[in-house]
């Protein structure tokens, strides 16, 4: 009998395992051939967080943190879960599994809970106008000034919850802090001296939050899911405080229900990462004073179009204009010629 339990036990086992082979070598399978403009790094390499330093491209992910410099990358230090990389005033600034690093001429210093943290484990980064940085941890936000831990900020403080998953700030001074911790959780805000929290009973989406961006002043975009459940909340700001303006779904052309990451680049355009989809991109984008969405185009990227992966974790752009979008497997580049691939133009066009 336990010799029956022992194979049936290892022959699932055995399926599983080789299901997952499967879906691997069938994405690799379902790959289109290189896109001019499009360049892969880091094949297979987990990254979820990005960061520019005049030349420097900052990486971060499961696999650990990595710099590109002189035309290839190299990882940098032991590190394991980086969640966060950010530059500020040209030093760098790595939240992972083991607290939040510091690195500056190729010095480290790393804080953890001995030196203060609420918790070790750093999912997010922000640097304010005076230079102090908010690390979001699993157990609340810590202020670091230089490199001393200053102040905790926990739910006793006005948090929806401990677990600090986003932190974005505004053009106007605004604190945005995202949790993911559903179905509880959702978004703290610190305007003007007040306080707002966000849930699913207050119209947000989903409570598990993984990107908030400014689109424009006083307009917010909180995106966020679970599995095939989400999408993107507005926010307009008026005089009273912020409030529910719109939702963005895959009615509204995103890519798949669950948001994983959105930016907004220098022409306009918002690029809006979903976890297995791949990416949907909307040219002239805007949002009125009602929340009513309008572009003048949208385009879809999977793994037949040039993605290393549909697991979009991160998409930014560096100085010259270069979109960088980190997966689950792998890190693309899409140069002035790869944009005139996605748009049909340089992407300046309206």
């Amino acid at each position: 009998m336990r010799r029956k339990s022992f194979f049936v036990i290892f022959g699932a086992i055995a399926l599983v395992s080789a299901i997952i082979i499967w879906q691997g070598l069938a994405e690799e399978l379902r790959k289109s051939a290189p896109v001019e403009g499009f360049e892969v790094f880091l094949e297979r390499k987990d990254i979820c967080t990005l960061a520019f330093n005049d030349d420097e491209v900052w990486a971060g992910g499961i696999d650990g943190l990595f710099v590109y410099r002189d035309g290839s990358f190299a990882e940098v230090g032991d590190f394991r879960q980086v969640k966060a990389v950010i530059q500020d005033r040209g030093v760098i600034w790595a939240g992972h599994d083991d607290g939040v690093t510091r690195i500056e001429s190729g010095e480290m210093i790393t804080l953890n809970e001995q030196d203060g943290l609420p918790d070790r484990r750093v999912n997010a980064l922000a640097a304010d106008p005076d230079g102090v940085i908010w690390a979001g941890t699993w157990g609340g936000i810590a202020l670091i000034i230089n490199t001393e831990i200053d102040r905790i900020m926990t739910s006793d403080d006005g948090l929806i919850d401990d677990m600090v998953n986003v932190i974005t700030l505004t053009s106007r001074g605004d604190k945005w802090i995202g949790s993911y911790v559903a179905p509880r959780g959702g978004a703290t805000v610190f305007s003007d001296g007040r306080k707002q929290l966000f849930s699913t009973d207050d119209g947000l989406l989903h409570s598990n939050i993984n990107a908030i961006i400014e689109l424009a002043d006083n307009v917010v975009l909180a995106g966020g899911g679970l599995y095939t459940k989400g999408g993107g909340t507005l926010f307009i700001r008026s005089d009273t405080g912020w409030m529910k303006a719109g939702e963005m779904t895959v009615e509204d052309g995103i890519a798949g229900e669950k948001i994983r990451s959105v930016f907004l680049d220098s022409t306009g355009s918002l690029w809006v990462g979903s976890e297995y989809d791949g990416l949907a991109a909307f040219r002239n984008f805007e949002v009125n004073a009602a929340g009513t969405l309008s572009y003048s185009e949208q385009v879809v990227l999977t793994t037949d179009r040039g993605l290393p992966n549909n697991e979009v974790k991160v998409i930014s752009q560096d100085p010259e204009g270069r979109i960088w979008i980190g997966t689950r497997s792998g890190l693309l580049r899409i140069d002035k010629g790869g944009i005139v691939n996605v748009w049909g133009s340089d992407g300046t066009d309206s």
